[in-house]
């Protein structure tokens, strides 16, 4: 049975932008409900799944 990944999460610090840069090269819309500043942000994939950019502190 193959496997099929259907959702797929990103630490970063800024979600807004980050999720902005991928729906440009996805061609798919940032949820409508999602703003700038919000600790996460989601781009809704053709198949189901959702790519998740979520804030996290710095660490480095």
């Amino acid at each position: 049975m193959p496997s099929i990944v259907e959702n797929t999460t990103f630490d970063c610090a800024d979600p807004y932008a980050l999720a902005q840069f991928w729906s440009g090269v996805l061609g798919r819309p940032i949820a409508e409900e999602d703003e700038p500043g919000d600790p996460e942000v989601g781009i809704e994939l053709d198949h189901g799944g959702t790519l998740l950019f979520i804030r996290v502190p710095d660490g480095s």
